[in-house]
């Protein structure tokens, strides 16, 4: 696993669980930060409340009957407290 720094964003960084994910494809690279941007600013005031300081980006899942588009991309992300302590788990569209 490996950390990314994001500067001018309340997140501190994002850590890559699949290195295959950041390195061999940049399309979905873009796509897991976008979409770990959108929540982040959707759940801000709880985000900040809990002390969630990064993104760990599990990987793209597929089978999941909340997803609107099931051809298209979601991703498992976990949010951590700048110690590393585990705050929640989300699938994010």
């Amino acid at each position: 696993m490996f950390r990314t720094p994001i500067l001018g964003y309340p997140l501190r960084a994002i850590r890559w669980f699949r290195e295959d994910i950041y390195k061999n494809s940049p399309e979905k690279r873009s796509e897991a930060e976008t979409a770990i941007k959108k929540f982040y600013d959707a759940n801000k005031d709880s985000m900040e409340k809990r002390g969630v300081s990064e993104a760990v980006v599990k990987g793209a899942k597929y089978n999941d009957p909340r997803n609107l588009d099931p051809k298209g991309e979601y991703w498992t992300v976990e949010m951590i407290k700048e110690d590393g302590e585990f705050v929640i788990k989300r699938y994010i569209y």
